[in-house]
């Protein structure tokens, strides 16, 4: 307060966001970034374009970004390195969430530098929203709807992808193949509405022998695959040989009957060829069959 004329006169009061630094990213570049992201329905190519973006500012050493479930598709994605210092962000568009932003760096950010990430994710909204609403899609096409497994679709596109990664990097990777024994008889005797419960109930003793590094699929009818990473058939015949336990462990028991459940399994070891590593499991799937069922053989 001051005086003036022996009157009180009110003094100016700053407001606080006036001490906040004004960013000197232009509209120009956030509108010329939004065009790069508007090119991507990929998430974690989009992610990585940003995290460029962002380095043309400011050093970021990392990016993560959380979508929790119920939010969209799950995930969770990072580029660069998560470390000790972030700045965490909720992104939403008109109150409604769609994930949530971290940037890290081994130092502090000035708050300079916020101000311009800050900007420059007002021109990734609108596009992470489209990749997500694409990621849904997406998931929901290589998703089977009795199981909630990934599908064939899903399946040979992990199928290529950990094959590369196992060739790049030199390291094991197990396939195996599962099959549930005398399927054809659960539904010519008790009808397909059953068997639709046989699978799910396979489905849920398979999701617990496996690991949850372990990814599964439905390859159609009765047919499943886990794909286990940096595995080699040793420890990949562990996990089929308790998976087989999981699943004969009980029958299941239906109003009119008591359904004994037990599958076959296959499985063989990534040597380069990615067709061998399926034909090789394919074959050890037939040979348990042949040898008697409800048992893993090695290809």
């Amino acid at each position: 307060m001051s005086v003036q004329g022996g009157k009180t006169a009110p003094s100016k009061v700053t407001p606080f966001s006036a001490f906040a630094p004004e960013p000197t990213i232009s509209q120009r570049q956030v509108y010329i970034a939004n065009q790069q992201l508007q090119r991507h329905l990929d998430v974690e190519r989009l992610l990585n374009v940003f995290f460029d973006l962002c380095n043309k500012l400011t050093v970021v050493d990392g990016l993560d970004l959380i979508v929790p479930e119920g939010v969209g598709p799950k995930l969770r994605l990072n580029q660069g390195d998560l470390t000790q210092h972030k700045a965490k962000y909720n992104l939403s568009i008109d109150g409604t969430p769609i994930g949530i932003l971290s940037f890290h760096r081994r130092k502090r950010f000035r708050e300079q530098e916020l101000a311009n990430l800050e900007t420059l994710q007002g021109a990734l909204i609108y596009p992470l929203k489209n990749a997500l609403m694409y990621e849904c899609l997406l998931r929901e096409s290589q998703l089977d709807p009795l199981t909630n497994l990934g599908n064939r679709r899903a399946f040979d596109q992990h199928f290529e992808r950990e094959c590369a990664i196992a060739k790049r990097y030199q390291s094991p990777l197990s396939l195996i193949i599962f099959d549930i024994d005398h399927f054809k008889q659960i539904n010519d005797r008790h009808g397909h509405k059953v068997g639709d419960l046989a699978l799910i109930e396979c489905t849920k003793r398979l999701q617990k022998g496996v690991r949850q590094s372990d990814t599964c699929f439905r390859l159609g009818g009765e047919e499943f695959a886990v794909l286990l990473r940096n595995t080699g058939l040793d420890q990949a015949k562990q996990v089929a040989d308790r998976t087989l336990d999981k699943i004969r462990a009980k029958p299941l028991n239906m109003p009119k009957a008591r359904i004994k459940l037990t599958c076959s399994a296959g499985l063989s070891e990534f040597e380069g060829d990615p067709s061998k590593l399926f034909d090789f499991a394919d074959q050890a799937l037939y040979i348990a069959k042949s040898s008697g069922r409800d048992q893993a053989h090695i290809g």
